[in-house]
């Protein structure tokens, strides 16, 4: 078994973070646990230096025993395991693999249990990431996506599965090369999990406090700009409900179009509502408790709106801050 370890200075620690946190990616040799080997494991923390990356190397299939027992003397150190979609495969693969050994290493409910009754916890940034759908409205939520819109940028390098050829290749000559072909790839996404962190602060959108510094009006939209002290590390456009949301650091520009010379006022909490057939008023639910249920019928987030007409002496910031702060509600 080979171990590396290498010190950048260029990476910092989020406020997340402590130095008894410890980043951990695993490569392997197939998707399934049973019959597929780990070779290596890429793990992350923060010293006082800076973010020490390790990786502990199986020169062959035979040494995988060795480096799953040198990941527990890091394990040890730490209170928390973060990865990228490793509650989905990097923590079952592991705790399957060192039953093979005799091992102490399980992973259920979000907690890691190891040898002399270890407890840490443990935090997926994938899982994190993809709670926040309604929010980021990605195509793909996997970790190269995440770092092409943060603009973290990843020198060319093979994919996990397209190493499994190179990895069986260099159990045969210890090619230098292929050495550092395997070893770069699981670099990449150890030294870059850290960075991916940035994401978590698009979670404060909706309950962030903005305030509309100018607005304007036409025929069939209002277009208005808001500021706030949340500062994103990358721009972001959110699409809902007809409306448009540019975000860039801490500037939100909307576009908001008009139907009639009326705005659609979104409410919160459709399932509290109901809309009459009569006249189209939305209402209580609990007002409309004592009506026939064939004079009203149900809505949803995309209806769930009153309309309000707006002209140039009824629009002003107090009114667009308040449906501003009322529509970033509904994001989460």
């Amino acid at each position: 078994m080979k171990e590396y370890k290498q010190t950048i200075k260029t990476i910092n620690r989020s406020s997340f973070l402590t130095e008894q946190d410890l980043f951990l990616d695993i490569e392997t040799l197939g998707l399934s646990p049973k019959t597929a080997p780990v070779y290596l494991i890429g793990l992350g923390h923060f010293t006082q230096e800076g973010y020490e990356l390790i990786q502990l190397l199986a020169e062959n299939k035979e040494e995988e025993g060795e480096v799953i027992h040198r990941l527990f003397f890091y394990l040890q150190k730490a209170d928390r395991v973060i990865t990228f979609n490793g509650e989905a495969f990097d923590l079952p693969f592991l705790t399957q693999r060192s039953q093979l050994y005799r091992l102490g290493f399980t992973f259920e409910q979000s907690k890691i249990h190891t040898v002399d009754h270890l407890v840490l916890d443990s935090f997926d940034i994938l899982k994190a990431v993809r709670s926040l759908r309604r929010i980021l409205q990605f195509a793909h939520y996997n970790q190269t996506a995440l770092e092409d819109f943060l603009q973290i940028q990843r020198a060319e390098d093979l994919d996990g599965g397209k190493l499994i050829s190179v990895y069986k290749a260099y159990e045969n000559d210890a090619d230098p090369v292929k050495e550092k072909t395997l070893l770069k790839h699981n670099a990449f996404d150890v030294i870059h999990m850290p960075m991916l962190l940035a994401m978590l602060t698009y979670r404060s959108i909706p309950t962030t406090a903005y305030s509309v510094q100018s607005f304007s009006l036409s025929e069939h939209a209002v277009e208005f700009s808001a500021v706030s002290d949340l500062m994103l590390p990358a721009p972001l456009s959110i699409h809902k409900l007809g409306i448009h949301l540019q975000f860039r650091e801490n500037t939100v520009k909307v576009f908001l179009p008009l139907e009639d010379g009326k705005m659609r006022y979104y409410l919160p909490n459709p399932g509290d509502y109901v809309r009459l057939k009569a006249d189209g008023q939305l209402l209580p639910k609990a007002l409309a408790s004592s009506l026939p249920s064939a004079s009203y019928e149900k809505v949803d987030a995309e209806n769930c709106y009153q309309e309000v007409a707006v002209t140039q002496d009824s629009l002003s910031e107090t009114v667009l801050n308040r449906y501003l702060k009322q529509l970033l509600a509904q994001l989460k």
